[in-house]
């Protein structure tokens, strides 16, 4: 499957790209020495569990999810953001590593989540996408939007 844009321009901000494993490839590597792996649809348990096992964190598009409302966001005094994505992709919850998911302006990066079927909730830290591209090139501390 050839990659979408999306995905490339995520990409181009890895300090290097397609790194070669053992057994495959991770997406890009960031200053920080991780290995992320990019992700814009959802993967199948086998394909999910030989890429958490060579990836150090996850970016996954949730773009469209929140465009239609299935990514919903409320802001919260004590976590930032809390969220509620129904359906979401049924592998997220095998997910051991680190997580961000871009949602357009702003990428949240995952406190914690529960899950109840297809259904994920959890709480969130909203980052700018500028943000975000400083940490992974740059090691740039990410901060919480405003």
């Amino acid at each position: 499957m050839s990659e979408s844009c999306w995905h490339r321009g995520w990409k181009s901000w890895g300090r290097a790209t397609e790194l070669r494993g053992p057994d495959r490839r991770s997406d890009c590597l960031l200053h920080n020495g991780w290995r992320l792996e990019i992700q814009s649809r959802a993967l199948g348990p086998d394909e999910f569990r030989s890429r958490e096992q060579t990836a150090d964190a996850w970016l996954f598009d949730g773009r469209k999810a929140y465009a239609d409302h299935r990514l919903l966001l409320q802001e919260d005094d004590r976590v930032d953001i809390v969220f509620r994505w129904q359906p979401c992709w049924p592998t997220l919850q095998a997910c051991r590593r680190p997580v961000y998911i871009d949602i357009g302006e702003h990428v949240l990066a995952i406190l914690w989540w529960n899950f109840r079927g297809r259904c994920a909730t959890g709480a969130a830290s909203r980052h700018s996408r500028r943000a975000m591209q400083g940490w992974m090139r740059y090691g740039i501390p990410l901060m919480p939007s405003t």
